[in-house]
């Protein structure tokens, strides 16, 4: 995950040095490359918070980002337990780290923001790749056929 994570930031910090370089929001001049660009950004930005997302709380201790986040919710008081008390539940859809403590205590490590934005990305994809199929059929539809043009 942390590889695939990596390859989209860098192609979107490819993207955002064409911009500065060119000013020129997309490579394509064409309208079906132009949504197939967008559809790849908007894919890559959800890889990039799906691997922010899983990697969230991964630690050589596992508890320590846990008692960490509880400190910080709760104030310094020092929870005092052993470790194999605390319970951690992964799932990647929704992506959650979620931490729970003797006596009901549970702290989320995964930002609130991750979730929401990884959807609408996700979205963002969708619509990309309708507006693509849609441009692609226009331009076909629009295209000169071969032979003579006065047939």
């Amino acid at each position: 995950m942390a590889v695939l994570g990596l390859f989209a930031l860098l192609l979107l910090l490819g993207k955002g040095l064409h911009f500065l370089a060119t000013r020129r929001p997309a490579v394509s001049a064409s309208p079906v490359g132009k949504w197939a660009e967008a559809a790849v950004l908007c894919l890559a930005a959800a890889a990039l918070l799906a691997s922010v997302g899983a990697g969230t709380g991964l630690d050589p201790r596992p508890v320590r980002p846990c008692v960490e986040a509880l400190a910080e919710k709760e104030g310094p008081g020092g929870f005092r337990t052993p470790d194999a008390d605390i319970t951690i539940r992964r799932t990647m859809l929704p992506i959650s780290v979620l931490c729970e403590f003797p006596g009901g205590t549970r702290v989320e490590l995964v930002s609130p923001w991750v979730n929401p934005l990884l959807a609408l990305s996700l979205v963002g994809a969708a619509g990309c790749a309708a507006g693509f199929v849609r441009a692609a059929r226009a331009t076909r539809r629009g295209a000169p056929r071969s032979g003579h043009p006065a047939y």
